[in-house]
């Protein structure tokens, strides 16, 4: 079982066992080796890339991101990293200082960050970010390709979001109101009609 302190990356955890046993007896030493990733994330703004702090993130192991596929995350002491495992009174929230935070303690397969909460005056991401680790590896999903990566980047932009438009409802209000001038233009032409008589 790894702890924190566990090496992150493609080195892996080195573990040694044997086993004594009667007086003078012991077994062949037995070594295996266990791995572990992490995930480096940076929160920034504008062109500059200044670090963006108070954004909050969870980290889903499905594209829907649905509750009960939360990764469970603990954050470490000095606040920069966040360990996988047993959750805290956190509830399996991350949020951004100005430099990158880490998610340590994952295995190899494909994960989604979403951001749940922007900071004050930004836009919040609409979809989660598809990132993969493969043989210690990290990709992320850009513009629907899976592109290496160092670290995950995660822009915000100022503005005010609109709301969506051209749903059904849109569809409908133009379709009475192009009803409601034909209408006009039909009752119009035929009281002239009528003043020509």
């Amino acid at each position: 079982i790894l702890n924190d302190q566990a090496t992150i990356g493609s080195s892996g955890n080195v573990n040694k066992t044997i086993l004594d046993y009667g007086e003078s007896n012991k077994t062949t030493p037995s070594t295996t080796t266990t791995y572990t990733f992490g995930i480096p994330v940076f929160k920034y703004t504008g062109t500059e890339k200044t670090g963006l702090a108070d954004a909050k993130f969870k980290l889903y192991t499905d594209a829907q991101c649905k509750d009960e596929n939360e990764v469970k995350v603990k954050v470490k002491t000095n606040g920069t990293d966040y360990i996988v495992g047993d959750t805290d009174t956190n509830n399996n929230v991350m949020t951004s200082g100005t430099t990158v935070f880490n998610i340590n303690g994952l295995k190899a397969g494909t994960y989604y960050l979403k951001e749940i909460e922007a900071p004050k005056g930004y836009n919040k991401l609409a979809n989660a970010i598809e990132i993969e680790i493969e043989n210690g590896n990290i990709k992320v999903n850009k513009n629907g390709t899976l592109t290496s990566a160092t670290q995950v980047d995660v822009e915000n932009k100022t503005g005010t979001v609109l709301p969506s438009t051209g749903g059904a409802g849109t569809t409908m209000i133009y379709l009475i109101g192009g009803a409601l001038v034909l209408g006009s233009g039909v009752v119009l032409a035929t009281k002239r009609r009528v003043k020509g008589k």
